[in-house]
């Protein structure tokens, strides 16, 4: 990429957050499951498991919903569906930050799988973080601007 996100056509920067964020996080969340049943046991997995299915059902809406609507803007309420994933983005990372927090308070139950779950949130929070700065303060804003309704 040359230039700068908040500079490059929007289809160029949708096309990076499938390739550089949503499939990278979906190879992650795969194992995450697993490597939490082993560090903290089949309860604290089950939790891991459900925050595995609603980001992947997250994406799943912005690619199949959302990003062909910011691609191709027409009027139809697509700006309801981009402010509920603003939301789901926050309390996405809060998810993120409390489980993280919980396996450092159970980590006394396996100390070395503990300590490498937390570091696979911790990479976990960081890339979603970046991904969802670019999303929120960058790729939404400017394609509801771009809409040809917007004032």
């Amino acid at each position: 990429m040359v230039g700068r996100w908040d500079e490059a056509p929007l289809g160029d920067l949708i096309d990076h957050l499938v390739t550089a964020y949503h499939r990278p996080l979906v190879r992650a969340l795969a194992t995450l499951p697993r490597h939490a049943r082993g560090a903290v046991g089949p309860d604290f997995a089950g939790r891991v498991e459900e925050l595995r299915e609603l980001l992947v059902e997250h994406m799943r809406r912005e690619e199949e919903l959302v990003f062909p609507w910011l691609r191709r803007p027409r009027p139809g309420g697509a700006e309801l569906l981009v402010h509920l994933l603003e939301h789901e983005h926050g309390d996405t990372l809060r998810r993120v930050r409390v489980l993280r927090a919980e396996v450092a308070a159970r980590a006394r139950v396996a100390p070395r799988a503990a300590r490498a779950l937390s570091a696979r949130l911790r990479r976990l929070e960081r890339g979603l973080d970046a991904h969802i700065l670019l999303e929120n303060r960058v790729l939404f804003p400017r394609a509801l601007a771009a809409a040809p309704w917007a004032g």
